[in-house]
């Protein structure tokens, strides 16, 4: 069923790409490339030093670019197809690696009837007690197919009633493909309401999980904000919740949360909010500077009861074009768009999650730098294990000469798990580009990758040196 709404997804996808426009005018851009790179690396499947294969990795990867957007459409998608040959490890031999990230939006009926799809294939490790090499990652595709029907009542309000239906598929028997159901209506208060805006929703939801218990949601929500002057804005919500797993969880509660956003000028976004939510109190925090118009700093905290793939699906939910770069985001961020936005385990457990993220990201002059940082803990509520992670990810680029880009970058991760084992993995990368034209590129670079652990037989290093050419068509 997963391969099936995928290929509709994408089918949906281009089909609205490149049909007409009606009545508007609509711009497109179809770019294929392709990758050819060879890496040498001293511990092709990051294992302890006296089981260290060394390998030569052949990497052939076409794939293309698609941009469509006009009054009515607006269509993003990245896709590749990986051939990967190892002439040594547990991947010996060739593999083939899909990648995909995209979405369509689409008004099918002027101003009454909206279609959305998004889509995403990665190559993802399932658990952080494994080693992060290709042998140990799988693919997981994730779908969200979602019609919806908008209508105004006037200039008080705004209603919308949509259905949404999630996929998650991993190719490993060990966590469930997941397909859920959701239906929700809205009403938002209209331009009558210059101080005061307000939002009344209802969820129903239902997940169908093959080796799982199925999950049950439903929520309302009554949420409020209110223009005390240009700069600050109170915020409240009540309402009421239901969450049954069939395993570990099932509770109704209230709900509430209070807070406020504040804005002191144009360049610093400020909201915090504080309440009851998923039977717990808790405290949520998003922070925006704009350092300069081009370098931007983010900081965010929230706590959340979920599973592994409802946090794909939220994530695959926040995909979305920069307007300036043209590249797909994660519009909680403002960082470039990754399927999987933490780094917690891929399982079927249903889990208490805390996460602090912050990021800095931009140019100034001829430099580049984009800075993530994070704190996670994951408390499994079945098995009641605990797991937190740390994690620092610098990349920098200075442009050396007019063809030639030089690049840095560091990554830091500490994973502290239940049964006392701690890793703690860095990672240091060097690297050339040189253009060769406007669609050709040359590029070498330098990795080296160690980890610690106060389990020796979870300790690695790895040296590895690739180059590689770019072409754009």
């Amino acid at each position: 069923m997963a391969r099936f709404y995928g290929l509709a997804v994408l089918c949906a996808g281009f089909a609205f790409a490149f049909a007409p426009s009606v009545g508007s005018a609509g711009e497109s851009r179809f770019e294929p490339k392709i990758t050819v790179s060879e890496e040498y690396t001293t511990n092709v499947d990051l294992g302890p030093d006296d089981d260290a294969q060394s390998a030569f990795v052949t990497r052939i990867t076409p794939g293309a670019e698609l941009r469509n957007e006009s009054s009515r459409t607006e269509t993003a998608v990245d896709g590749s197809l990986t051939f990967r040959h190892q002439t040594d490890g547990d991947d010996e031999g060739w593999n083939l690696d899909p990648r995909l990230n995209g979405f369509g939006d689409f008004e099918i009926l002027r101003d009454l009837m909206y279609l959305d799809a998004k889509a995403t294939v990665s190559q993802q490790r399932l658990s952080n007690q494994e080693s992060n090499s290709d042998a140990n990652r799988q693919t997981t595709q994730v779908y969200s197919l979602s019609p919806s029907l908008r209508s105004r009542f006037g200039k008080l309000a705004v209603g919308e009633v949509r259905y949404v239906l999630d996929q998650v598929w991993v190719s490993d028997d060990s966590v469930s493909d997941e397909t859920s159901h959701r239906g929700i209506a809205t009403v938002s208060s209209g331009p009558k309401f210059e101080m005061w805006k307000w939002t009344a929703n209802g969820l129903v939801s239902f997940s169908d999980r093959e080796d799982s218990g199925n999950i049950h949601q439903k929520e309302t929500e009554f949420a409020n904000e209110y223009a005390f002057s240009r700069q600050f804005h109170a915020l409240g919500a009540v309402g009421y919740q239901t969450y049954d797993d069939n395993e570990s969880v099932d509770f109704q509660s209230p709900t509430w949360r209070a807070g406020f956003r504040l804005r002191p000028g144009r360049r610093t976004e400020l909201e915090f909010d504080y309440g009851l939510r998923d039977e717990r109190y808790s405290p949520r925090v998003k922070f925006r500077y704009n350092i300069t118009p081009r370098l931007t700093f983010n900081l965010s905290y929230e706590e959340e009861l979920s599973t592994s793939q409802q946090r794909l699906t939220d994530t695959l939910g926040s995909i979305e074009l920069d307007p300036e770069t043209g590249e797909l985001i994660d519009n909680r961020g403002d960082s470039p768009f990754n399927p999987r936005a933490d780094p917690l385990d891929i399982d079927n457990e249903t889990e208490r999650v805390k996460a602090f993220r912050a990021g800095l990201r931009g140019d100034y002059g001829r430099n580049s730098v984009a800075l993530q940082a994070g704190y996670f803990d994951e408390e499994k509520l079945e098995t009641a294990e605990d797991q937190e992670v740390y994690q620092v990810d610098l990349t920098g680029s200075r442009k050396l000469r007019r063809k030639l880009t030089g690049e840095v970058g560091f990554g830091f991760e500490r994973n502290e798990f239940e049964d006392g084992r701690d890793d703690d993995e860095y990672l240091g990368r060097v690297g050339l580009r040189y253009a060769l034209g406007e669609s050709a590129g040359v590029f070498g670079n330098y990795l080296y990758r160690q980890q610690f652990s106060n389990d020796s037989v979870n300790e690695f290093k790895e040296h590895r040196v690739g180059v590689g050419l770019r072409v754009r068509f």
